[in-house]
């Protein structure tokens, strides 16, 4: 996705019935104004001495029904189809309860049971936020009509709630993912969420001169920019320095930099370019123009991440409204147990206090296991960040399965007397623009890429693990000019996590 903290998580999706095992009652959940059927599945055949009953909390009779005779319906707008299963319409709360199938001959048989909870649905949400720092901040999440609010601590990994004034059974919750605060309130038949985007609320504008922090994933390069136009006398020094002390990049007046880091390179209006990072290279930069005063143009916090690993999630269910979940890495040096009712989900325990997080949420009849730091690979389109015209770089990109993804070039970046742009997967090619604009899509590609999104942009479309690889933009003028490129790698879990 396109956040400054960016996100890598991998998660574990758990269709939510935790129906009770070796009972015969069935839980149902349905939305207040809907109509319910509830089913006999069991072969029913009455003699003349039978009676069958539909009783709702075992006592109200709701049908009845005598040897071979007409049911007889007691409660309005109920019908009996078929087998002997019932319709209710329009249901309503006070429809909640417990409804009982029985025939009454020799002996008392129950042909079905089902425990009925009929919800409102929940109303929209607002969501502010209050930041610290873009790794500190309080999120208040609450109803439009304020009957129902909830605050939170969150740090970078996880949120907690600190206060709620209502116990109502709807559930608001918050947490972190792909770069965004999602403030959700839901119940078992309907769910609002708002979302920021922790870039767009916690971090400073761009010509702030506040420090900068960054995230990175292990072995990528990571440009540190310069925006602060600089220019040099000849008794001026330019420094890029880490953690304080040590000097990456020197430059004297006129003089040409002078740079000690291996790998390190200077750009354009002297940004820096660190090559193949590593965690070791975590820490904070800043560049300096000593002068008669000294005068900072650049300060970033770099934090360098490897990947985090994928997640098994395994289910223990007491009913379909009280179950545990146990959420741990593939290899099992992370694990954390959650409790969960019919909202929210608390951690029981964990053997782990390992950087990455993980967490565990409900979310649209799923248990979500989200393992997570800040290198995810974002919403279900992506809009990849612009590599800077000074320098052509590998962009590296995650998306789920199944996702679409956006592939960007600046016009402004492409030379006026082209001839040609051309977008190649590996060695084949997908797109040719013409100087006019206009695009040729190849025969493998046709329906796969989009091309009406920004002019010599493409975007890919349900993308699958084949699918990854290199994405080349280039362009033909007097010679080939490399615009873009991009390492796609296609996570293998299917997108089921909304975003929007």
């Amino acid at each position: 996705m396109d956040p400054a903290v960016l996100l890598f998580f991998s998660a574990v999706f758990l269709l939510y019935s935790c129906e009770a095992k070796g009972s015969t009652v069935t839980s149902v959940i349905v939305q207040t104004g809907t109509d319910l059927l509830l089913d006999v599945k069991e072969s029913v055949t009455l003699n003349e001495d039978n009676l069958f009953t539909w009783k709702y909390n075992g006592t109200i009779n709701i049908v009845r029904v005598y040897g071979h005779n007409q049911p007889t319906i007691k409660k309005k707008g109920a019908k009996v189809f078929g087998n002997f299963s019932l319709l209710l319409k329009n249901v309503q709360q006070k429809d909640s309860g417990m409804y009982r199938a029985q025939i009454s001959a020799d002996q008392d048989r129950t042909v079905a049971e089902y425990e009925v909870t009929v919800q409102d649905p929940v109303s929209a949400v607002n969501l502010m936020v209050n930041c610290s720092s873009a790794l500190n901040f309080t999120v208040t999440c609450s109803t439009v009509d304020s009957h129902i609010s909830s605050t939170f601590r969150c740090d970078n990994k996880t949120c907690s709630r600190e206060s709620s004034t209502t116990t109502d059974p709807s559930s608001i919750d918050v947490y972190l993912d792909q770069g965004f605060i999602f403030c959700n309130h839901s119940n078992h038949v309907s769910w609002e969420h708002k979302k920021e985007e922790i870039k767009s609320v916690c971090e400073p504008p761009p010509d702030s001169s506040a420090v900068t922090s960054v995230f990175v994933q292990t072995g990528t390069d990571l440009l540190l920019d310069v925006k602060e136009p600089v220019t040099l006398t000849e008794d001026n020094l330019f420094t890029w320095r880490h953690n304080g002390t040590i000097n990456i990049v020197r430059v004297y007046g006129h003089n040409k930099p002078s740079i000690k880091k291996k790998g390190a390179e200077v750009f354009g209006n002297y940004s820096l370019l660190l090559k193949n990072v590593q965690q070791k290279d975590s820490g904070m930069y800043k560049a300096v123009i000593a002068a008669e005063e000294d005068k900072t143009v650049a300060e970033y916090e770099v934090t360098v991440q490897d990947p985090v690993s994928a997640v098994n999630l395994t289910v223990n269910c007491s009913s379909a409204l009280n179950f545990t979940v146990t959420c741990s890495t593939v290899d099992s040096h992370i694990s954390s147990t959650f409790r969960c009712d019919n909202k929210t989900c608390s951690r029981e325990s964990s053997t782990t206090t390992d950087p990455p997080s993980i967490d565990v949420h409900l979310d649209q009849g799923f248990i979500i296991c989200n393992h997570s730091n800040h290198m995810d690979y974002g919403k279900p389109v992506h809009e990849v960040p612009q590599v800077s015209s000074d320098f052509f770089a590998v962009t590296p990109v995650f998306v789920k399965k199944g996702d679409d993804l956006l592939l960007n070039v600046t016009e402004a970046d492409v030379p006026k007397d082209f001839s040609m742009v051309a977008w190649k997967f590996r060695v084949d090619v997908l797109v040719t623009f013409a100087p006019d604009g206009k695009p040729k899509v190849y025969d493998d590609y046709i329906g796969r890429v989009e091309t009406s999104v920004n002019k010599f942009s493409v975007k890919l479309k349900n993308l699958q693990e084949a699918d990854s690889g290199v994405y080349t933009a280039q362009v033909t003028a007097k010679k080939q000019i490399p615009l873009a490129e991009y390492n796609v790698t296609v996570q293998g879990m299917s997108a089921n996590m909304n975003t929007d």
